[in-house]
């Protein structure tokens, strides 16, 4: 049974797919789609990589911001040009700036921005 037969459309997450149930069904679907991976598509970056970790959302205890950045303390110790970027506001920020100062994460490396 084909689903793609009964359906308007069927997606994809790759166009390898696409060609598997063609070549499985022996028939060509006209409704068949993929969604491409921009990474695939996007040019080769040929100079050095930033190590910048930005992190945009509402400061606030459901977030587990905590997590990050007890993560970001060993991310300081073994990666040490990067950079971590917090922007947002909540009940939740003035915790989790005592929180990094408790970790004493490095004030040039972590930026709280509101």
């Amino acid at each position: 049974r084909t689903y793609a037969r009964e359906c308007d459309a069927v997606v994809f997450l790759s166009e390898d797919y696409k060609e598997k149930v063609n070549s499985i069904t022996n028939r060509r679907f006209d409704n068949l789609y993929s969604i491409l991976n921009p990474f695939d598509q996007a040019p080769q970056i040929t100079k050095k990589a930033s190590h910048q970790v930005v992190f945009v959302g509402r400061l606030v205890f459901q977030k587990r911001l905590d997590r990050l950045l007890k993560a970001w303390k060993y991310v300081e110790e073994y990666v040490p040009d990067a950079n971590l970027i917090i922007v947002g506001d909540g009940e939740a920020s003035i915790c989790y700036k005592e929180y990094a100062q408790k970790l004493k994460l490095k004030n040039r490396r972590l930026t709280l921005q509101a």
